[in-house]
């Protein structure tokens, strides 16, 4: 009899455009350390390239908590881990990003991904981002 895993597969960032030099953060995703995380970005632009910086950040609080926290803008770097980059300077339209990182070997309850537009990357680009857990 075979083992089989779970998958889940969440929407961390939705089609958003992101003007050159901004950042774009997910929401905080319950994710629980312990299961394997593929991160992967769907990018384009119409009028040139885009061009992105991928990062993560994990905290030991749960998302409801650190949305709200977000919500009221009293989020720090106290309730979470610094970002810890996946990619830079990914300019190609479909790339699939693999976060290996011993960044995530610390015990964590959230996730969550920022993608950040370089100041070359096209005023109309657009990305979204994907996370699947599987354990």
């Amino acid at each position: 009899m075979a083992w089989m895993g779970i998958a889940d597969t969440v929407k961390a960032i939705n089609a958003q455009t992101v003007l050159h030099s901004v950042t774009k953060a997910s929401d905080w995703i319950d994710c629980t350390s312990g299961f394997s995380f593929t991160i992967w970005a769907l990018l384009s632009s119409v009028a040139g390239s885009p061009n992105f910086s991928f990062y993560v950040e994990v905290s030991p609080f749960s998302a409801q908590y650190l949305n709200d926290l977000v919500a009221a803008g009293t989020d720090g770097v106290a309730y979470y881990v610094q970002a810890s980059a996946l990619a830079t300077g990914v300019t190609t339209k479909n790339t699939v990003l693999r976060y290996t990182s011993t960044f995530l070997d610390t015990p964590f309850l959230s996730l969550r991904v920022k993608a950040v537009a370089a100041v070359g990357s096209n005023d109309d680009s657009v990305v979204s981002v994907f996370v699947t857990k599987f354990n």
